[in-house]
């Protein structure tokens, strides 16, 4: 919890600032300073730091405006950071651990991705297969019948949406010829071998995939069909570490 709330004025010019700021004592004018991102920076330390809420308040006017959008992008970042550090701790403690860490192993699949996923699909185990995670996700073709005649259509998208975009924005990564970045290698670092293999054979396939079909059906059908594919790879991942045995448990704590 923050000491206190300082309540800081900025009247901004196209050259300078003028500057006040208050808190349980009266106003204090503390001049002019340049209009730069420096000398804000300097101003913000010097009148906060730590135990102090620092709230600030801008004229309407276009530069104005600016230092209010840049100090607003910088609070939203901050918040987004303290939450995936808050949902990092919670995963570290969940039984969905070692597949969050597992699901990381796959291109395009960081740590939010991963833990979306497992969050929305729950116990991947009550799915007996693939077509069935598929489906839960809303990725398979819909199907219409006449006498013996049977056409597919578009997928149904019955599923559950998060899941379905989140394995749609991976599947994006297909595109690329298969390669293990830096930050790729470090997330599979301590996984078992048989989890960086099935990662490997996921890249060829879902980018052989891709090109295939991209041409053929055009961009958005092949990353559809790639997601839907994604989606059998990242069920067959939790195979892996439903089945694995202790030593499997301790590598990927």
């Amino acid at each position: 919890m923050s000491d206190r709330t300082r309540y800081l004025a900025l009247d901004s010019h196209k050259e300078t600032i003028a500057v006040a700021v208050a808190d349980d004592a009266a106003p204090e004018d503390l001049g002019m300073i340049p209009n730069d991102p420096t000398a804000v920076r300097k101003l913000v330390a010097r009148v906060g730091g730590p135990g102090t809420r620092l709230v600030s308040a801008y004229e309407a006017g276009p530069t104005g405006y600016a230092l209010h959008y840049r100090a607003t992008v910088r609070s939203a970042e901050e918040r987004v950071r303290r939450l995936e550090a808050s949902l990092r701790t919670a995963i570290e403690s969940s039984p969905q651990a070692q597949l969050v860490a597992t699901l990381q192993s796959l291109r395009g699949v960081a740590f939010l991705t991963a833990a979306t996923i497992a969050a929305e699909a729950g116990d991947l185990s009550r799915f007996a297969t693939a077509g069935q995670f598929m489906a839960y996700a809303g990725l398979v073709p819909s199907e219409y019948s006449s006498g013996a005649s049977r056409h597919r259509g578009h997928i149904t998208k019955t599923g559950n949406e998060l899941l379905r975009h989140v394995l749609g924005e991976a599947a994006h990564h297909a595109w690329r010829p298969p390669q293990v970045s830096r930050t790729l290698k470090n997330r599979q670092e301590n996984l078992p071998q048989s989890v960086v293999d099935l990662s490997w054979k996921t890249q060829q396939r879902l980018h052989l995939r891709y090109r295939h079909l991209s041409g053929r059906l055009g961009r958005p059908k092949a990353l559809t069909a790639v997601a839907r594919e994604l989606a059998g790879f990242v069920w067959a991942l939790s195979r892996l570490v439903e089945d694995g045995s202790s030593s499997f448990t301790e590598a990927v704590r």
